[in-house]
This record gives C-alpha cells, sequence and structure tokens, in this order.
C-alpha cells in the first residue's frame, strides 16, 4: 500500500491488489481515523485498487474525527 498527497485536503492511498467497494470503503475510514486528528486540512481519503476503482471516504464519514 502507498500513500500520495493531491492536494491540501485529499490524500490518495494506492492498494496493490483487487478490493471491493466496501474493502476500499474501509481502508479509507481507517486511514481517516489513523491520521484525520493530526492534520486538521484533511478532508478527503481516495482509497484505489489496482484495478483502479476509487473510492472518496470523507472526514464526515468517520464519527469521532472531527476538525478541532
Amino acid at each position: 500500500m502507498g500513500f500520495e498527497g493531491m492536494s491540501v485536503g485529499t490524500v490518495r492511498v494506492y492498494v496493490q491488489k483487487d478490493i471491493t467497494k466496501e474493502e476500499a470503503r474501509s481502508v479509507g475510514k481507517n486511514v481517516m481515523g489513523m491520521i484525520g486528528m493530526e492534520m486538521e486540512d484533511l478532508d478527503f481519503v481516495v482509497v484505489r485498487g489496482i484495478d483502479g476503482l476509487d473510492v472518496n471516504v470523507s472526514r464526515s464519514d468517520v464519527p469521532g474525527v472531527m476538525k478541532r
């Protein structure tokens, strides 16, 4: 898995296998939960599987990860 900053408020996560939308959403929520509290400007995590599937997870999709 790799990470790439896309813009001020978005991070893209590359997963090196085929994933379902549910798996991608879970990865996105985990990443947002891990770094969302520290990175106040982070609004979205975009997860892309090797098959090209993109799933967007917003800060509001993860309860408890609020801006300070």
